[in-house]
């Protein structure tokens, strides 16, 4: 009885704990390339395009990567910006912020309730982009239901024209939950290792050891 009081202590701790260190995932999939949303902190996450070489569709003569935009992301209360870190592939590109739609002009449409981002440069397409997305004087507060609304914007550049022109479809999908935690997960964690439990986590965890240590005890009344 001791050993299974113990196991079932120790199974509530391991949930609690991976609860606690989830992220927020969410995923879609168009014309071959995945898209993903992986939640970091509070105010940030990560964006990854995976399988680039592979793409189809009106996507396919494309070179480079000039917009994303997300929307659905809450609302953004007191946002003055955002920032951009290139992590795969190292680029010296620089993102500049916009409050407005993503459209065939780029960061070009009316207000949009979230981020339109553009690169400076373009940045040359790989078979696996990642990029860290940081919100400033604001938060995330996705509805998982929902998801994060991706538009991304492929450009290529114009013989005629002189000019980069986003090609293809925008996309314009949400991103639907894939994986996480549905309890404790606002502050999301850090896709590069652990975080720190929430107090509501630790509280779980405290409760459980309580009650294993009160059972034992009455057992233990018992057998006198």
């Amino acid at each position: 009885m001791l050993r299974q009081l113990l196991k079932a202590s120790l199974a509530t701790v391991s949930l609690s704990l991976a609860c606690a260190s989830a992220h927020a995932d969410y995923e879609v999939t168009f014309n071959n390339v995945t898209f993903d949303f992986i939640q970091t902190s509070a105010s940030s996450f990560t964006f990854k395009i995976s399988n680039l070489d592979n793409r189809t569709g009106n996507w396919a003569p494309d070179t480079d990567l000039g917009f994303f935009a997300f929307k659905d992301l809450g609302p953004l209360t007191g946002i003055t910006g955002a920032t951009v870190t290139n992590v795969q592939p190292a680029s010296s590109s620089v993102w500049t912020y916009s409050a407005q739609e993503l459209n065939a002009n780029g960061c070009a449409g009316g207000m949009s309730g979230g981020i339109c981002m553009q690169a400076v440069p373009n940045i040359a397409l790989t078979n696996d982009m990642e990029f860290q997305v940081n919100l400033l004087g604001t938060t995330l507060a996705i509805d998982p239901t929902l998801g994060p609304h991706l538009k991304i914007g492929f450009t290529y550049f114009g013989d005629k024209s002189g000019t980069w022109q986003i090609g293809g479809d925008l996309l314009s999908q949400n991103m639907p939950f894939v994986q996480g935690c549905t309890v404790n997960c606002g502050g999301g964690g850090s896709g590069g290792g652990g975080s720190t439990p929430e107090p509501a986590s630790l509280a779980l965890v405290g409760l459980a050891l309580l009650a294993a240590g009160g059972q034992l005890r009455r057992q233990r009344r018992s057998g006198r």
